[in-house]
């Protein structure tokens, strides 16, 4: 699950997507300044052992958590910093539903456009005509593969597509079939797991591995010349506790810091890189504690221009909220099958995994060599889907 779960963390973050509230100028507010107030100084004797509770901490949390059912909202907005006058932002909101069941490394969902897709000019605040275009997506993942079904037009680059006889002239929905390990290639939903990491891995897998490093004999140079990199800070409030971890980057001159509260279970609950007074990139994380698990309920990700005379202006944002419906109760398995799509006569599937095209008979999918159209069967299929109304 690790690797096919940051692969997605690692496009969702590439991707020029981003979420903002509000609109026009306000894209290039000035950022925050990085945390100078983060506690008193932690012995560095203390490390490992900090290191360790926090690692623990976390990872007993997520596993905690076997079924995992909610709905999502996500407004997204890119900014393309085009030449003065002509930078724009397009932003789009989008609201679904998601099921995972982290026992299977399963997940499945739908999102759909809530509001219409548009563009704006970023300095005059003025929309033009031209849109984004935005098809619901749904999605079923397990250990195997992805499958992505477009809920109204096709989905992905048409080429992939040989002509079915008897439906050359249509634009077919599409379900794509293609190995886990290349869904990033094409795939664009949000996966719940990645509010857990970094983008490369899960926030304890860096504690564990802080801890191999600060061991009384770590097993080369650079490792124990990596440990100089780290600071942790304490500050306490009462009962609530509030450790940030500071790594510096000595080649690039980044910092990063991360901030673990006693007050979620010591989960992460805010993640800053920056270059000097400059904050570069930023992630802050809300939870909601059901039957002593903390589960993520809002994550908001900004990052920065670093250079030029753009510096420090917002160029990417991005909001989702995540509502809890269910935790750890019985998920139906057809939420994990082809089913869950309400696919309609003549919808297509394109296996790149076995290279072949596919086409639903309203029972199940034939290979297109061996369908023959029915006209009569073609009629009103394209007919609004109550269902897909998250």
């Amino acid at each position: 699950m690790n690797s096919a779960m940051h692969t997605l963390n690692r496009q969702l973050f590439s991707l020029t997507a981003c979420v903002l509230l509000s609109c026009g100028a306000s894209v290039y507010a000035a950022p925050p300044t990085p945390n100078a107030n983060s506690g008193a100084a932690v012995d560095s004797s203390e490390y490992q052992t900090v290191m360790k509770m926090l690692g623990s901490q976390m990872r007993q949390n997520y596993e905690s958590i076997h079924t995992w059912q909610g709905e999502i909202q996500l407004h997204q907005k890119t900014l393309f910093p085009l030449p003065a006058d002509k930078s724009v932002w397009q932003e789009t909101k989008e609201a679904g539903h998601f099921y995972l069941d982290l026992a299977d490394n399963k997940m499945s969902g739908r999102l759909k456009a809530v509001a219409s897709p548009r563009t704006v000019l970023v300095l005059t605040g003025k929309e033009i005509e031209r849109s984004l275009s935005k098809a619901d997506k749904q999605w079923v993942t397990t250990p195997e593969h992805w499958l992505v079904f477009a809920g109204n037009e096709r989905y992905g680059f048409s080429e992939e597509l040989p002509a079915v006889v008897g439906l050359e002239d249509r634009s077919n929905r599409v379900v794509f079939k293609r190995e886990r390990s290349k869904a990033d290639k094409f795939l664009t939903v949000f996966d719940p797991r990645d509010v857990f990491g970094n983008g490369r891995r899960f926030f304890w897998e860096t504690c564990e591995s802080w801890v191999k490093v600060l061991s009384p004999s770590p097993a080369d140079v650079g490792r124990r010349n990596s440990r100089d990199n780290l600071s942790i800070h304490k500050k306490t409030d009462g009962d609530h506790v509030l450790y940030t971890v500071k790594t510096t980057f000595p080649r690039s001159g980044n910092l990063l810091e991360v901030t673990y509260d006693s007050s979620v279970g010591f989960n992460v609950t805010r993640w800053v890189q920056s270059h000097g007074k400059q904050m570069l990139a930023e992630r802050t994380i809300r939870y909601q504690k059901r039957d002593e698990i903390f589960v993520p309920t809002h994550h908001r990700y900004c990052s920065y221009v670093k250079d030029g005379v753009n510096a420090g202006q917002i160029k990417l944002l991005q909001e989702v909220s995540l509502t809890l419906t269910q935790l750890n109760q019985p998920i139906d398995p057809v939420n994990f099958t082809v089913e869950t799509f309400g696919l309609k006569y003549a919808d297509l599937m394109k296996d790149t995994i076995e290279d072949k095209l596919y086409v639903y008979d309203s029972s199940k999918f034939v290979p297109a060599d061996d369908f023959v159209v029915d006209p009569s069967k073609l009629q009103g299929r394209d007919a609004p889907d109550p269902a897909a109304t998250p």
